[in-house]
C-alpha cells in the first residue's frame, strides 16, 4: 500500500506549485460562535469557496494512474482559485454512476491516504476544502448502499480529515433527501464527527418553514438558495437570516449551490436559468449579510469539473470574490462579520434612502414602455423599470445599540442614488454602491 509521502510528488516540484494569495493565511482550526466561525486567534473565518467537485478525483487519478492531463488540469485550476482570491473549494468523495463515474472502489486501499495527501496539497497552496461525504445510495452501482458500508467509508474518511482540520470541514451528505439518503441521514452519531466542523445536509425548504425540517443539524448550517432563475434569485439570500433566527437553527450558514452562474448569451435565451454578471456581486453580499459563507457554483461542464472558466461565468466569480472582499482603504470590511447577528429591517425600515425600481402592476409597466407582447427571453413586465434610481430591495441588519448598519441594495437601476436617511451617514460603501455600511450621526 502507498504511503501518504508517496502522493506529495506535487509539493516536491517547487515551482509548479500555485503561490500563496498575499492576504494571509486562510488555514487554522476553527470553532463556533454564535453565527460566526472563528480561528482560534480570534480572527472570523469568512470564506468564499467555489465549486470544485471533482479535486480530490484528479489528484487522484494524478498520484495514483499516472494521468498526467489531470494532473494539468488540476494544477491550473488551483493556480486560478488562489489568483481570483477563492478560500477553498467545496469537494466531493465520489460521483454518481453514469455521471462521469468515480467510485472510490476503483483505487482500492490506497483511497484514503490518497484523500489525507489531497488535502496536505492543499493546505500547502493555502486552499481549504469543504470536503462532501455522500451523494447517494440508488442501486445497484453507488458505491455505498446500507449504512454500515456508509459509516465505515465516513470513518476511514474522517481518520484523514481529523488529523487535518487546519484546512478541512465536512458536509456529511449533499442534498438528504436525495438519492436514496434520506433513510439514513440522521443515524450518524454527532460524536462521530467532533473536532470537525461539520453540516449534517442542506436545509430542506422552499418558503422556510421548520416544521418540514427532517434532519438533525450539526455545527454548521448548508442551506442551497431557491433557484428561481437570473431576475429573482438574489433576493432569495435573505433566507438565511430566517433560518438561523428559529429555535434550533441558530448556527453558522454556508450557501452552498446558489444559481449557477450564468453561461455566456444566458440572459437572452434562457432568463430563467442563471444569475448574470451584473447579479453575482449582489448575490455575494447578501450571502455576506445574512450568512458566514458562499459557495460560487456552476453548470458541470466548468466549475463543476473543475474547469477554468472564461467568459460571463468567469466574471460572475470576479464579481463575486470582489463583493465579498469589498472594504475601505485600511482593509476595514463594509459588512462586517457580526452584521449577520444584528437586527433584519428591509426597505422603507432600512437606514437608506429607498424607492422601487420595477412596475408594481402590468399597467405600470407598460405606461413605462412594457411591450403588450414581449419577445421571449424578455423576461416579465415586473421586470421593467419605472425608477432607475431605486432598486428592488434594500436589506438592512442593524446593530442591537440602533448606532450602526450593514446594507446590501439588491438590483439597483442604471441612475441609482446612494443616500443615508435622515440621521445616518455612510462610513463606507463598495464602489457599486450594493453594499453600504452606515452609522448613526
Amino acid at each position: 500500500m502507498l504511503t501518504v509521502a508517496d502522493y506529495l510528488t506535487y509539493r516536491r516540484r517547487g515551482s509548479s506549485a500555485p503561490p500563496s494569495p498575499s492576504t494571509g493565511s486562510r488555514l487554522g482550526r476553527l470553532h463556533v460562535q454564535g453565527l460566526r466561525i472563528l480561528f482560534d486567534d480570534g480572527r472570523d473565518y469568512d470564506g468564499i469557496h467555489v465549486t470544485g467537485f471533482r479535486e480530490l478525483e484528479l489528484w487522484l487519478r494524478w498520484q495514483l494512474q499516472h494521468n498526467q492531463a489531470a494532473g494539468d488540469r488540476l494544477k491550473r485550476w488551483d493556480e486560478w482559485k488562489n489568483a481570483i482570491g477563492f478560500s477553498g473549494a467545496r469537494v466531493f468523495s465520489y460521483h454518481k454512476p453514469g455521471h462521469d463515474n468515480f467510485d472510490p472502489r476503483e483505487f482500492g486501499s490506497d483511497y484514503y491516504p490518497g484523500l489525507g495527501a489531497y488535502l496536505d496539497h492543499e493546505a500547502s497552496i493555502n486552499q481549504r476544502v469543504r470536503f462532501v461525504l455522500f451523494l447517494g445510495a440508488v442501486p445497484p452501482d453507488d458505491p455505498f448502499l446500507t449504512y454500515e458500508e456508509q459509516l465505515a467509508h465516513a470513518e476511514r474518511c474522517l481518520a484523514q480529515v481529523r488529523p487535518r482540520v487546519t484546512n478541512t470541514e465536512l458536509e456529511v451528505v449533499n442534498e438528504g433527501e436525495d438519492n436514496h439518503m434520506a433513510a439514513t441521514v440522521n443515524r450518524f452519531p454527532p460524536e462521530l464527527f467532533a473536532g470537525v466542523l461539520t453540516a449534517r445536509t442542506r436545509i430542506l425548504q422552499v418558503n422556510w418553514d421548520p416544521a418540514g425540517q427532517p434532519w438533525d443539524q450539526l455545527d454548521t448550517l448548508n442551506h442551497h438558495p431557491e433557484r428561481k432563475g437570473g431576475f429573482d434569485s438574489t433576493r432569495k439570500f435573505r433566507d438565511g437570516e430566517l433560518i438561523t433566527r428559529t429555535p434550533g437553527y441558530y448556527k453558522p450558514l454556508n450557501f452552498d449551490e446558489p444559481e449557477k452562474a450564468a453561461y455566456d448569451g444566458a440572459r437572452g435565451v434562457h432568463p430563467e436559468n442563471g444569475i448574470y454578471v451584473d447579479q453575482y456581486a449582489q448575490s455575494a453580499a447578501a450571502a455576506r449579510l445574512f450568512g458566514v459563507g458562499l459557495t460560487v457554483h456552476g453548470d458541470w461542464s466548468t466549475l463543476q469539473q473543475c474547469v477554468v472558466p472564461s467568459g460571463e461565468v468567469l466574471a460572475c466569480c470576479q464579481n463575486a470574490v470582489a463583493m465579498w472582499y469589498a472594504a475601505d482603504a485600511d482593509g476595514v470590511p463594509v459588512i462586517p462579520s457580526a452584521a449577520q447577528e444584528w437586527t433584519y429591517a428591509r426597505d422603507e425600515a432600512a437606514p437608506v434612502r429607498w424607492v422601487l425600481r420595477f412596475a408594481r402592476t402590468e399597467e405600470e409597466a407598460r405606461a413605462h414602455g412594457w411591450p403588450k407582447n414581449p419577445p421571449e427571453g424578455s423576461g416579465s413586465w415586473e421586470d421593467a423599470t419605472v425608477d432607475p434610481t431605486g432598486c428592488k430591495h434594500a436589506y438592512a441588519m442593524i446593530r442591537p445599540d440602533g448606532a450602526a448598519a450593514a446594507v446590501v441594495n439588491l438590483e439597483p437601476g442604471d441612475q441609482f442614488i446612494l443616500e443615508a436617511k435622515p440621521g445616518w451617514r455612510i462610513v463606507r460603501a463598495d464602489p457599486t454602491k450594493v453594499s453600504a455600511y452606515l452609522e448613526r450621526v
